[in-house]
């Protein structure tokens, strides 16, 4: 790769430059041709942010299935220079988003999961930025747990509902699990 500069002040006339790509060496030769100077150059290579993957520590998956009770790792992985900024957050099934959940300016950002449990079944996204663009790259896994069946919500906790005698009632209760229950009542 060869770069020569256009010269426009022949006062001070700019050098002629060369870089060779294997072995990076920036060549500088005078006008007169009496003094050139060779050394080392150092390419500073600027590029956006770009996840490279997100997926469970150890695998490329992004469907993953996990274990109740059991610890679990999600691994993000971005190129970026400058280093970007990392984010964790899940994703909501009305699009709503989460807190961050975890959070670095690096290359690698892990989520750790110490019980999984059913309320942890859901979409994660790592994104990725720098202050290059204002454009933000991102991936998503989703993660199903294993769980045994469990209402979704605190509410019903008593677990009680009472009904007239000689009436019909409908309850309707929201159940978290994985694989998904099927609705037949027997």
């Amino acid at each position: 790769m060869t770069y020569e500069p256009v010269e426009e002040d022949e006062t001070f006339p700019p050098p002629s430059c060369s870089y060779s790509v294997n072995n990076v060496v920036g060549s500088a030769k005078h006008v007169s041709g009496m003094c050139t100077k060779k050394a080392p150059v150092t390419l500073n290579v600027l590029h956006t942010a770009s996840v490279r993957y997100f997926s469970e520590k150890g695998s490329n998956n992004t469907n993953i299935v996990a274990f109740q009770n059991k610890s679990m790792a999600l691994r993000c992985s971005a190129l970026g220079n400058p280093k970007p900024q990392l984010y964790i957050y899940e994703l909501y099934s009305d699009g709503r988003t989460s807190e961050t959940l975890n959070q670095t300016v690096g290359t690698t950002l892990d989520l750790y999961i110490s019980q999984a449990s059913c309320d942890t079944s859901g979409t994660y996204v790592c994104a990725a930025k720098n202050n290059l663009s204002t454009e933000i790259s991102e991936r998503r896994v989703d993660v199903r747990v294993k769980c045994r069946p469990q209402l979704c919500s605190e509410s019903y906790s008593d677990g009680e509902f009472r009904v007239l005698p000689d009436t019909q009632a409908v309850v309707t209760l929201c159940v978290l699990a994985y694989p998904q229950p099927n609705n037949d009542v027997g």
